[in-house]
């Protein structure tokens, strides 16, 4: 065997160990900010007292069913941006919609303003029904 194939082998030996390492390193107990499926987003919820769940729904939506302590925005309305102005961009949001798509949006128009602490439902509220249905 020549010196070339050994360091060869050793190489790729030492990337099979960091892969393995990579791999197998722990996860931290909340899951970071961006699209989380419902029971991810059940730990975030529940590991921080000072999160504000964001239902951005319409109100009719809201008030046939919600998550427990979510305050209602409604995307559609005209005034969603100056409702949005008013939180506190250093607090900490998870926000949900029926079934994701207008919760990006209003994540999207959230990090405009300045927002970067922000978590999304995936699949909305109805993947939320699913999960405790499940259950």
């Amino acid at each position: 065997m020549s010196f070339s194939q050994v360091q060869m082998k050793k190489f790729f030996l030492s990337l099979f160990i960091a892969g393995l390492l990579w791999t197998c390193q722990s996860q931290s107990e909340t899951p970071d900010y961006g699209v989380l499926t419902p029971v991810e987003f059940q730990k975030v919820v529940d590991s921080n007292k000072e999160i504000i769940l964001l239902d951005v729904r319409t109100p009719a939506e809201f008030a046939n069913g919600r998550i427990e302590g979510a305050v209602n925005v409604d995307i559609q309305s005209p005034g969603f941006l100056d409702e949005i102005r008013k939180l506190d961009k250093e607090g900490e949001y998870a926000v949900y919609c029926a079934v994701g798509r207008r919760s990006a949006f209003a994540i999207n128009e959230m990090k405009k303003l300045g927002f970067t602490k922000l978590y999304d439902l995936g699949g909305g509220y109805n993947a939320w029904v699913n999960l405790a249905r499940e259950k």
